[in-house]
């Protein structure tokens, strides 16, 4: 047990974390993990304030835990800060999931209380079993080798001291200093992808590596490493083949096709700007076709010129179109993030901003872009079609809500209003044998 505290001691120090005159910003959500943090460094005598989120995700349970953690600060005389957040309303505004809405709230109010507090440093309590689940989440996303490098010690200000210890191993060390904690009931739900590769995937891993999570925090070491071994020789490749005109980046395309490993050296060009490895295969796919041809991601454009890829930043007045393949799993647009799984199961799932629809009557791939005028769906239980500028009318969504609104598309029919209507065509029946869910 002594060992597994001297290991928390000397990964702080051996990495230059933080001293104990520094004043830290923990964040507190009342849980297991972070509870830990704050009673490990509580008791060690650093410098330290809390911060907690209130996200009203949860109801009273989300009120009971700031109310746990505040009660815990008071009675140990620590500064605490606490924030309540309108998420689903950030999230609806902004065309972002809720977890996605919940961390840039939380990461930009914790910005601010250092910044006006003169705090150094944001302490989170990512530990060894988060990075195994987030380097498998990134490995089925297909989010390449920088996906690989896990969770990282250091994000700017931003430190994650409980790297060096597992979940098991956090709970062998609070049986000789126990704590109070809350439960969060959302830990257990297997609607959230992190829950169902903690609570079903990995545990078939430590079956036959006893160590995985050791293994995975030393391969994620690796892939750094090879990162950046590799983004080093990028770079010399980059100086001989792009270019800058204005606002625009130009890649010579004879130069890529002659570089080792071209493929591999586009994606390394383009990711930064918000290109998947699905949308690169595209790409480099298209570079011995005819000229005109265009590919998006959230925030640029990318043409097939001649003899020139020629990417720039996507203006307001353009209406990208993304293709969706049956094997993609996650896609980021201009306004939100999409998530596509398929399964068996016909349970209709009513969580806001999915919709379920028979995968064999779809038409891959299939095409997400905004909504045109004249563009009609069959809604739910209607045996016509409506306009959709009609339902947009009749819902109230307001005129900035109406250019976030999107629409999926299978040959010509739209399938789903994206928040809003299914078609009725693509419905789940009794014989339906495959589920195609998306969400938003």
């Amino acid at each position: 047990m002594t060992d597994l505290i001297s290991k928390l001691d000397d990964f702080i120090k051996l990495n230059s974390l933080f001293d104990k005159d520094e004043k830290i910003l923990i964040a507190v959500s009342g849980g297991f993990d972070s509870m830990f943090l704050l009673n490990y460094l509580y008791l060690h005598n650093y410098n330290i304030s809390v911060a907690h989120c209130n996200f009203n995700l949860r109801g009273e349970e989300s009120n009971a835990d700031e109310k746990f953690v505040l009660n815990y600060c008071n009675e140990k005389k620590i500064e605490c800060f606490v924030k309540k957040f309108d998420t689903v309303f950030f999230a609806e505004s902004n065309g972002l999931s809720i977890q996605m809405a919940a961390r840039e709230l939380r990461y930009n109010w914790f910005d601010k209380v250092c910044l006006e507090n003169g705090i150094s440093k944001i302490i989170t309590a990512h530990h060894k079993s988060d990075n195994a689940e987030t380097m498998l989440i990134n490995i089925a996303r297909g989010t390449g080798l920088k996906g690989l490098e896990g969770i990282p010690l250091r994000t700017r200000k931003i430190v994650r001291p409980m790297l060096c210890l597992s979940r098991n191993e956090l709970k062998q060390i609070s049986m000789f200093f126990p704590f109070d904690f809350r439960e969060d009931s959302s830990n257990s739900d297997d609607k959230y992808y992190r829950n169902k590769i903690r609570q079903h995937v990995i545990p078939e891993f430590i079956k036959i590596n006893h160590s995985f999570e050791d293994t995975m925090y030393h391969n994620a070491i690796i892939f750094l490493q090879a990162n950046g071994f590799i983004q080093h020789y990028i770079e010399i490749i980059k100086e001989k083949i792009t270019s800058f005109e204005e606002d625009k980046v130009l890649i010579n395309i004879d130069g890529l096709l002659k570089s080792p490993q071209p493929q591999f050296v586009l994606y390394y060009l383009i990711s930064d700007y918000g290109f998947n490895a699905s949308v690169c295969n595209d790409i480099f796919n298209s570079l011995s076709g005819i000229s005109g041809k265009s590919f998006y991601s959230s925030t640029h454009i990318i043409l097939k010129d001649r003899n020139e890829l020629i990417l720039r930043l996507i203006t307001p007045e353009e209406n990208p179109e993304y293709m969706i393949s049956a094997k993609m799993s996650y896609l980021k647009t201009i306004h939100h993030q999409w998530i596509f799984k398929i399964y068996g199961d016909k349970t209709i799932n009513k969580l806001p901003h999915t919709a379920m629809v028979d995968f064999k009557k779809l038409k891959f791939p299939l095409t997400i872009r905004k909504w045109q005028k004249g563009d009609k769906i069959k809604p739910l239980g209607m045996a016509g079609t409506k306009k959709i500028s009609d339902i947009l009318i009749d819902k109230k969504i307001s005129n900035l809500q109406k250019q976030k609104t999107w629409v999926v598309v299978s040959g010509k029919d739209i399938v789903w209003l994206s928040g809003l209507v299914i078609n009725d065509n693509y419905k789940i029946t009794e014989s339906t044998k495959k589920v195609f869910e998306m969400s938003i």
